[in-house]
């Protein structure tokens, strides 16, 4: 069915809708690549001794909303800090100083990607809880190299007609 515009504007912010629309596709492909490497460069890492993995840090990721910024349509991945829990003794508590029982539920994902975790063992600086794994980072780079989200963009546009190269 063929749609039919009255203006230049008229046909951008149809556009912009129908593109930001696909970019759900897009966000889905980007989570799951995240999700992947959560698994592979955190939880594959080691295996932890001190704790139990709960995998709260994999499952609290979702996708945003696209959101629509002048001429920019944007997906973003981010986690849910609500879905990491803090459990007695603190389940975190490897990145708390001096063992402060504090919930730290909300930087983990920090802590974790970036590598700064406080050293509470001791001359442990080989810990593999202290050496950064930078998984948003490597999914990017993967997603970069793949272009896969950007065909799940494409794949979606075409199957609402619109012609996309």
């Amino acid at each position: 069915m063929a749609k039919e515009f009255r203006s230049i504007k008229e046909l951008q912010e149809y556009l912009k809708k129908e593109i930001a629309d696909s970019m759900k596709k897009a966000g889905e492909v980007a989570e799951r690549v995240v999700r992947e490497h959560v698994d592979k460069d955190v939880y594959q890492a080691y295996s932890p001794t001190t704790y139990e993995t709960t995998f709260e840090l994999r499952e609290s990721l979702f996708t945003k909303t696209p959101q629509i910024k002048n001429n920019t349509i944007e997906v973003e991945v981010k986690h849910n800090t609500d879905l990491i829990n803090s459990y007695e003794p603190n389940q975190h508590h490897s990145v708390v100083k001096d063992y402060d029982p504090q919930d730290v539920s909300d930087w983990i994902p920090y802590i974790v990607h970036e590598g700064k975790t406080a050293n509470i063992w001791g001359d442990s600086s080989d810990a593999a809880y202290l050496k950064p794994r930078p998984y948003f980072d490597n999914a990017r780079e993967e997603l970069e190299q793949s272009k896969e989200h950007v065909e799940a963009l494409k794949n979606d546009l075409r199957s609402k007609g619109i012609v996309v190269e």
